[in-house]
């Protein structure tokens, strides 16, 4: 078998050569082919999953977000209403 290879020495010619390693080669090349597609493919579905769990995340970092500003502002609301009714407590002795 004869294979085009780079010449090492100028790095611009090509030349055929004949050799047993690239037999071996090309004979294991399919079996770690179809392992690397098959890697390949688990680590685009595990990026899939990443993307997919992130976009959860996201959403739910919103959700909790909406509910802090949600409780604040009641917190703020019973504040208020309590301020209120402490002056109205103040008044209604001080008018005695």
């Amino acid at each position: 078998m004869y294979v085009l290879v780079r010449n090492q020495r100028s790095g611009k010619s090509w030349e055929y050569i004949e050799s047993l390693w690239f037999k071996n080669l090309l004979l294991l090349l399919p079996p770690v082919f179809i392992v690397v597609k098959k890697h390949e493919f688990h680590v685009k579905n595990l990026e899939e999953d990443l993307e997919n769990q992130a976009r959860g995340i996201e959403a739910d970092m919103e959700d909790l977000v909406g509910v802090k500003v949600d409780q604040e502002q009641k917190a703020i609301r019973v504040e208020e209403n309590l301020i209120k009714v402490k002056l109205l407590k103040m008044k209604k002795y001080s008018s005695k």
